[in-house]
């Protein structure tokens, strides 16, 4: 009975000594739950805001949020399906960015391939009217020459040069002109264009003309000065030969026309002035066509058109009218003026008043 009694007073103050443990526990289990169910209510929020964001970007960009989850269970499941989409969407907008992008990198080729193309023509141009573009830096006098001058100067090919190569090569009684035109522009005129000219180390006399304009850097300064250089060299030979020509003619009793390329007068000597009754300036850009009356021979017409068509010499009998209407008969010797490239740049006509004879 003592034994019995001993245990269950034991027991009893065992329970007593455990009940508070027991309410702490089951505290702290309670407590620990409310908590958890905090801190995952604060975790899942950036879930769904995520889980929002990805709905709006794959919503065809129209970024409308959509109406409230109800079960915050899923939400992972629902991130990761979201992703998913975006995923495969980000994959395919990858695939058209590449294929704009190959299709612009075929785009620039094309074009770099035409301006090329448009720049090879222009190159190709230039060489053909013997024209070229230059730089000049006034602050250095350094400059960019086109490939035009090195090929006169028989010279190889630089990219930047000086000013004063230019100089070197220039006429002695040119130099003072040349100089004034890039040391003076700076103060005086915006544009200016003269004829210049050059001799190379053969000793042979270039003429050529150069333009340019000046230009102003950011601050407004003069900087430098653009243009075009072009060789007039055989205009200036055809010219030449044209005042010899002319001052013969001054001195015959023959009548004596000299024209252009598209036979149009440029100088006639004072016995065709006398024998037409017309001015110099009533002449000057007219055709000798003028000349010619409702009598003058068609066949005759027809073959002084053939012959000029073949670049060759014109000989034959032509009855002309002059201004007051007087006829008269002419024995016409018609020569084609050709330059060194074999190309026609005048007509000579050397014209003899046979109306006497004709009579």
């Amino acid at each position: 009975m003592l034994i019995a009694a001993s245990r269950e007073e034991m027991d009893n103050e065992i329970l007593a000594i455990n009940t508070p443990i027991y309410v702490s526990t089951i505290i702290v289990f309670f407590l620990s739950f409310i908590a958890y169910i905090l801190i995952a209510r604060q975790i899942t929020k950036p879930l769904k805001k995520l889980v929002l964001v990805t709905r709006a970007i794959h919503n065809k960009g129209k970024m409308e949020i959509p109406s409230k989850l109800t079960n915050t269970r899923h939400e992972l499941g629902l991130l990761g399906k979201e992703i998913s989409i975006l995923q495969n969407n980000l994959l395919i907008e990858r695939a058209k960015n590449i294929e704009l992008q190959e299709g612009l990198e075929d785009l620039v080729l094309e074009r770099t391939n035409e301006l090329k193309a448009t720049q090879d023509s222009l190159i190709a141009s230039q060489k053909v009217a013997s024209i070229g573009n230059f730089i000049c830096y006034l602050d250095t006098y350094e400059c960019q020459l086109p490939p035009l001058f090195y090929e006169m100067m028989d010279l190889d090919y630089q990219e930047t040069d000086v000013f004063q190569h230019l100089l070197d090569v220039c006429f002695n009684d040119d130099l003072d002109k040349l100089r004034s035109l890039f040391y003076n522009q700076a103060s005086e005129a915006k544009e200016f264009a003269s004829e210049i000219r050059l001799v190379n180390r053969h000793n042979q006399v270039f003429w050529i003309i150069i333009s340019g304009v000046l230009t102003n850097d950011h601050e407004g300064r003069i900087s430098e000065i653009r243009g075009l250089v072009q060789d007039i060299t055989t205009r200036k030979e055809n010219e030449l030969e044209i005042e010899k020509l002319s001052l013969v003619a001054k001195n015959t009793s023959n009548c004596v026309i000299l024209t252009d390329a598209t036979k149009r007068i440029v100088w006639v000597n004072k016995s065709t002035l006398d024998l037409t009754g017309y001015s110099m300036d009533e002449l000057k850009g007219k055709s000798p066509k003028m000349f010619q009356c409702e009598k003058t021979d068609p066949e005759t017409i027809l073959y002084m058109q053939q012959q000029f068509e073949k670049n060759e010499p014109v000989k034959c009998e032509i009855l002309n009218r002059g201004k007051h209407g007087n006829e008269y008969w002419l024995e016409l010797n018609i020569f084609p003026l050709i330059d060194n490239h074999d190309k026609v740049y005048g007509y000579m006509a050397v014209e003899t008043n046979i109306t006497e004879l004709k009579n």
